[in-house]
């Protein structure tokens, strides 16, 4: 199982690179998950059934529906969010995420040249870096439409920084 976090200013593009390559790796029969991570609303129906369990102190709870399973759990001061993570997709061979860097998972930036000043992450923190224009000498580097040159990356990638020579 691979984990790879994506991350980028808001609009720079991070989903519509998931989710092609979300559905690259479903053409060719891998199974792949996906996180993503919110800042603006809590995950908590409030008012609704799923919801009043959770206020009452329900450690988990999931809400059933044709052809779909959600399974909403409280996190724990302390916990281990890599854990928590990695628990719920161990039956994965890749896992997408956006917006939630991690420690010991590759980040990946999805940035667009002139639209945003900087790219988030300090280039030696990144695996690679997708965006119009290269910007960084010696990091591996991707278009946002090269879907089949980043998914082999991500399927070729061993942990260690890929770094490509004479860029």
């Amino acid at each position: 199982m691979k984990f790879f976090t994506f991350i980028g200013w808001s609009g720079s593009g991070k989903t519509t690179v998931i989710t092609r390559l979300v559905e690259y790796f479903k053409e060719r029969g891998l199974r792949v998950g996906a996180v993503k991570r919110v800042h603006h609303y809590s995950l908590q129906p409030q008012g609704k059934d799923s919801g009043l369990f959770l206020e009452a102190g329900a450690l988990r709870v999931c809400v059933v529906a044709p052809g779909e399973f959600l399974v909403m759990e409280r996190l724990e001061e302390g916990d281990d969010l890599v854990q928590r993570v990695v628990r719920q997709f161990v039956d994965m061979d890749m896992v997408l995420m956006e917006g939630l860097a991690l420690q010991g998972i590759p980040a990946i930036e999805v940035f667009s040249a002139g639209k945003e000043p900087a790219p988030k992450m300090e280039p030696s923190h990144l695996a690679a870096l997708i965006t119009d224009e290269p910007l960084q000498p010696g990091i591996a580097c991707f278009g946002r439409n090269e879907i089949e040159k980043i998914a082999r990356f991500l399927e070729e990638y061993d942990g260690t920084k890929h770094r490509v020579k004479g860029q």
